[in-house]
């Protein structure tokens, strides 16, 4: 595996659970600090439970603001991530299915 240092691709993609969640601990790599990639996006991106109240209560709005700023794109999985970006960024973000929703586990069914 390559360390994020070293990579140097044309996209890079966050997303899942709570990846963006402040409650969880914050993770600069997840808003694009230190990454070095032509195109930076997310896909069914959350914040779980983290509020913009949360953000500012822990001073991160600025830290979180800029790196929501690098992104090329972006996608949320629930309305409060939605809001949460729509608070902090002028992106507007659509709602996305989970990704493991969309497996459909055909062979867990038979």
């Amino acid at each position: 595996m390559v360390p994020y240092s070293e990579f140097n691709g044309d996209v890079t993609v966050v997303g899942g659970d709570e990846v963006f969640s402040v409650e969880i601990g914050y993770n600069a790599v997840m808003y694009g600090y230190g990454i070095k990639s032509n195109r930076l996006v997310s896909y069914a991106a959350s914040f779980g439970p983290s509020t913009t109240e949360d953000i500012k209560q822990k001073e991160l709005t600025e830290d979180i603001q800029k790196g929501l700023a690098q992104f090329n794109a972006i996608s949320v999985r629930d309305r409060n991530s939605q809001n949460v970006v729509r608070d902090l960024s002028d992106k507007k973000v659509p709602l996305v299915i989970d990704p493991v929703l969309l497996y459909g586990y055909p062979e867990e069914q038979q």
